[in-house]
């Protein structure tokens, strides 16, 4: 996450359709709240309003505000709100039923969101203050509320995520720890991406030291490149350039000016050196230089050094307080913030030997945040439908309510071999819940004992008609011949490396069966605003399916 200067905001939001529908919202939520409990008011999405979309992306230079990984800014679903629009969480899972909806059209409160971050983050707004006033707008009064997550238009997070080469990401203040928390930043996703610009970065650098001397003009368009406000994960390539050029200059201190834009950057190097190192703050700040410049003499303790590995540190000390954190257990209302303070999506499961799977991996997709994420597993009765869910549901069960049941755990080892395993692997937990088994012992082994989420429900079931109720089934059993239909009346069937590009498009269809006219305006303002599609992008090539 890194310091972003917003663009002026869209005259839309002043426009009088969206004064009626603030004005509409307000009437619903001007009705006491216990006269509203079974009623939620569907806001018209800012997201379609002319010029919000644009304007954001423009403003976060076409990357999420929060995680900084490029976004889709066609996508439906990539605005959103800091402040939420209503029923905002704290950190305790308090509720907040009326806050903030007089903020949904309000330009300073809207950010560009990829999907997972929006998901992640859904509608926890943690502060350590009090809650402004309903209706308030006043920038300062909401400042007050000490809210616990970084604003990138208004904080400097930079200065407080700290990034290892791992492409891990810590901070050592409340609010930095928050953030990653309940944005989930380390996921393991984004470990891998920042792991991989990490190693970019560090290619492009490698000719640095041949570039070395007071007129470079490719050192200086290497400084300019690197460090780009629109780069992907710019925070992070930040620092290293920062602690890179800081280096350079404790070696040759002639190179101080042409390095300077570099050495400027607010980054957490550059903090935790004026806070550690104070007599050397005249190499970030040119204001508090002496006339006369002094040569400094590079020593075998470099300060350089000693700063990397604070912040070095700091992540080691990050990670201490992540596992103490995961540390919990949904069972005990002793660890209620530790539960509350994250979304713990299922992100991939692993089955190994489970009755008669006999090696199953599976990722679960992100989706967009409004409708959760859905995986649908098809195949014939008998397959193994019922057992995936099983296998879930007692790995996460925990241990207490597992020996409830009081299962054989040697039954469920397929007949075939003598041990197995299932491994769910949750968002922002570095480590899986593992359940582990084997013929001839009536015990399972899991780790951890304790439960990490609370399971509601679980069951596979066939949904029948109720008197007097519809019934979902024949809804499903017509979409899914429409769908047959289509494709092979239409197309005349198709392969299985492009099936997964042509239910996308009935989805699309599908969804906006009954508003064609907001499809067409839709497909109208891509058309020009956007460059051409290639043939390659319309035939779905590069879209590979297992």
């Amino acid at each position: 996450m890194i310091h972003i200067e917003r663009c002026p905001a869209p005259r839309s939001l002043k426009s009088k359709a969206v004064r009626a529908r603030l004005a509409k919202a307000s009437k619903f939520f001007s009705i006491p709240s216990d006269q509203r409990l079974q009623a939620r008011y569907k806001f018209f999405p800012a997201v379609l309003i002319e010029g919000v979309r644009e304007g954001l992306a423009e403003t976060f230079n076409d990357k999420c505000a929060y995680c900084e990984s490029p976004v889709n800014v066609d996508s439906y679903y990539n605005v959103e709100s800091f402040r939420p629009s209503s029923r905002a969480v704290d950190n305790d899972g308090a509720v907040a039923p009326d806050h903030y909806w007089w903020l949904i059209y309000e330009w300073t409160n809207l950010l560009l969101s990829c999907s997972t971050c929006n998901k992640l983050k859904g509608s926890r707004f943690p502060i350590e203050g009090r809650r402004a006033p309903v209706r308030t707008t006043d920038p300062d009064l909401l400042h007050k509320e000490k809210p616990l997550l970084f604003d990138p238009c208004v904080d400097w997070p930079e200065e407080e995520l700290i990034f290892g080469k791992s492409g891990k990401v810590a901070s050592e203040t409340k609010r930095g720890r928050m953030t990653i928390s309940v944005l989930g930043l380390n996921r393991s996703t984004l470990i891998t991406a920042r792991r991989m610009e990490f190693k970019l970065l560090q290619e492009d650098w490698k000719e640095a030291p041949n570039l070395l001397n007071r007129k470079s003009r490719a050192l200086r368009t290497l400084l300019a490149d690197s460090t780009k406000e629109a780069h992907a994960f710019a925070a992070m390539r930040r620092q290293f350039v920062n602690e890179w050029c800081y280096e350079i200059v404790r070696q040759q201190p002639e190179l101080e000016n042409l390095l300077r834009p570099a050495l400027s950057l607010r980054t957490a190097f550059r903090r935790k050196a004026e806070e550690s190192e104070p007599e050397l703050d005249i190499i970030f700040a040119p204001e508090k230089k002496p006339k006369r410049k002094r040569k400094a003499k590079p020593t075998k303790s470099a300060p350089s050094k000693r700063i990397t590995t604070l912040l070095r540190e700091t992540v080691r000390e990050y990670e201490n307080f992540e596992a103490k954190t995961e540390s919990f257990s949904v069972a005990s209302e002793q660890h209620k913030e530790s539960y509350f303070a994250k979304s713990r999506l299922i992100e991939r499961l692993e089955i190994k030997n489970f009755k008669l799977i006999e090696s199953l991996h599976l990722t679960f997709p992100d989706s967009a945040p409004q409708k959760g994420s859905w995986l649908l597993l098809l195949g014939e009765n008998g397959t193994g439908k019922s057992s995936i869910l099983q296998a879930i549901a007692l790995t996460l069960m925990g241990e207490r309510h597992r020996s409830r049941l009081k299962l054989n755990a040697g039954n469920f080892a397929r007949h075939d071999s003598e041990s197995g395993y299932v491994k769910v692997y949750l968002t922002g937990i570095p480590d899986p819940v593992e359940l582990h088994f084997k013929k001839g012992s009536r015990l399972f082994k899991a780790h951890p004992k304790d439960p990490k989420v609370l399971l509601l429900a679980y069951g596979a079931t066939r949904l029948l008609p109720r008197k007097g109720a519809k019934s979902i089934v024949p809804l499903a059993d017509r979409a899914i011949g429409n769908l047959q239909q289509w494709l092979i009346g239409t197309y005349h069937g198709v392969s299985k490396a492009q099936l997964q590009a042509y239910l996308d498009e009935f989805v699309f269809r599908h969804n906006r069966r009954k508003t064609p006219a907001a499809a067409f305006q839709t497909l109208l303002g891509l058309g020009t605003g956007r460059k051409s599609t290639e043939y390659e992008q319309i035939r779905g090539a590069s879209l590979h399916y297992a």
